[in-house]
């Protein structure tokens, strides 16, 4: 599933969830399964919860009341005085917004920029960008019979990508910039999780049917929300930039004025662009400017898969 439709998914689920009467107690901490304690710090439309191990609780995402509950008995929770979370009682009540990760700003006013020391010296060398292309091959499979329905293979290139060589890794620069691995494992997963979420609505037909449950609007708050996170997050990324530049149609690039040392180049791809951005990559690899012309050649065993799904 693309980032872009684990958003889809929380929002379908608000639209149809049964939500139960009992409020979880904010303030608690619970010791969980995998020595992790959970704490939820504010519960009223979503509920704001942190998860670490013990004593190192951080933001971690908001969800609904549902949701909350929920991921307090999956992970057999305990109160202090190892009380385990009790079953709520089921009652159909208008449905909340759907989970969203908890940011470290809450306006674009707050927002936290992580900046570098100092401004980026510039220099005389030079870093030329190749992209080697890929081959995806993908088939479809009837579940009942095994029979393959269809199939096909397509070659690319990075085209028109994006690229920044950063002074410093770019999960060191969102790490400090507040963003957390969240659900998704790593700071870059999560950037690319709010991105996913800025794309909501252009997915089709899904105004309509949150217009069915009397939530038209929603798929526009949400993706809001996850563009104001993206943004911010880029501009931490941006701060620590000492050059960006875009691929070419044949994946060619040139960063030029480059002082020596060691970078990061920092890119993400996208096969498909349209509706949605899907079947996504990203580099963030280490680069060392030497005194002279350099090359870096991008390909698929260089890089990261970002999110899965044609």
């Amino acid at each position: 599933m693309t980032h872009g439709g684990i958003w889809i998914g929380g929002l379908l689920l608000a639209l149809v969830t049964v939500l139960p009467a009992q409020t979880p107690k904010t303030g608690v901490v619970y010791n969980c399964n995998d020595n992790t304690q959970i704490r939820i710090t504010r519960c009223e439309r979503l509920c704001d919860v942190e998860l670490g191990p013990p004593g190192q609780l951080k933001p971690y995402m908001s969800m609904s009341v549902a949701g909350a509950n929920s991921l307090l008995k999956s992970q057999a929770c305990k109160d202090a005085n190892g009380n385990a979370v009790g079953a709520a009682v089921p009652v159909r009540q208008p449905p909340a917004a759907p989970a969203r990760p908890s940011a470290t700003r809450e306006s674009a006013a707050t927002c936290k920029v992580d900046m570098p020391a100092q401004p980026p010296p510039r220099g005389t060398n030079t870093l030329a960008i190749t992209g080697a292309g890929y081959v995806y091959s993908w088939s479809t499979t009837n579940k009942k019979t095994g029979e393959v329905t269809g199939s096909g293979t397509e070659h690319g290139n990075f085209a028109d990508m994006e690229l920044f060589l950063l002074d410093d890794d770019a999960e060191r620069i969102l790490q400090r910039s507040g963003v957390e691995p969240g659900l998704m494992g790593s700071r870059i997963g999560m950037l690319s999780f709010y991105d996913g979420g800025t794309q909501v609505e252009n997915f089709p037909m899904l105004n309509e049917v949150a217009a069915l449950f009397g939530h038209e609007g929603m798929a526009k708050e949400i993706a809001s929300g996850a563009r104001g996170d993206f943004d911010c997050a880029m501009r931490s990324i941006r701060a620590h930039s000492v050059g960006s530049v875009t691929t070419d149609a044949n994946a060619r690039a040139v960063f030029t004025n480059l002082p020596q040392g060691t970078y990061y180049l920092f890119g993400r791809f996208y096969r498909v662009r349209q509706p949605v951005r899907r079947g996504g990559m990203y580099w963030n690899l280490r680069t060392e400017i030497q005194p002279r012309a350099n090359r870096v050649v991008l390909s698929v065993a260089n890089a990261s898969e970002e999110r899965e799904g044609r």
